[in-house]
């Protein structure tokens, strides 16, 4: 009786499941478009030069009494060590510091691009899957597309991290660095989906090879 209730519901849960997942696709594919063209349309207005960008610091020492920082035009801390400070950086320096006022969410144009691989193909796998073939050559790429773009998000991160840190130290005569994670999982999750991928092809081989012997 429980086993014929999970088959009743498992088209609807992969129905919504697809909703969420083409939901959260359309919605980065929007934040993507607007948060790129914005920073595009200010670069040809400003010649493309270094401004003020909000990014979230921490102190690097304690200060004694004051922190004076010529380059930064705001400078919040709202706890002892982390804070926020507007700090001019190299204009392409827009396109991964995510926006400081949803930090939760850490939406910035690199993401926002990684986001969109990772919904669509995910989206792709389950809208052709079925009981009856559950194994397709189209998902076995897919997969592996879905680990290529982990681990590029992952490198692209860490890469990128580091330069705005770099920026950040420079630009605050290293009293401030860039306050953000320069160890991510997406490297190990992207490898997991890789050996996910590999045994999804082997699932195909042996059903090929069911149907030769059928």
């Amino acid at each position: 009786m429980k086993f014929a209730r999970k088959l009743k519901a498992t088209p609807l849960l992969f129905v919504v499941v697809k909703f969420v997942l083409l939901s959260n696709l359309v919605a980065s594919t929007l934040i993507f478009l607007l948060l790129t063209c914005s920073i595009l349309y200010d670069g040809f207005e400003t010649n493309f030069s270094p401004k003020p960008i909000s990014v979230s610091v921490a102190l690097i020492v304690m200060p004694n009494d004051t922190l004076t920082i010529e380059t930064a035009e705001k400078l919040f801390f709202s706890r002892s060590n982390t804070g926020e400070a507007e700090l001019k950086l190299p204009f392409a320096a827009q396109l991964a510091v995510p926006l400081s006022f949803l930090p939760i969410f850490n939406f910035s144009p690199l993401n926002s691009f990684f986001y969109i691989i990772t919904y669509f193909n995910l989206f792709l796998v389950l809208h052709n899957i079925s009981k009856e073939k559950p194994f397709l050559e189209g998902n076995k790429k897919r997969l592996k597309w879905l680990g290529a773009s982990y681990v590029a998000w992952g490198v692209a991160l860490i890469s990128t991290n580091a330069l705005i840190d770099k920026m950040v130290r420079e630009v605050s005569e290293n009293q401030l660095r860039f306050n953000a994670d320069f160890v991510n999982n997406y490297v190990q999750v992207g490898l997991v989906i890789f050996i996910i991928a590999m045994v999804y092809e082997r699932g195909i081989e042996m059903e090929k090879e069911a149907a030769l012997t059928i």
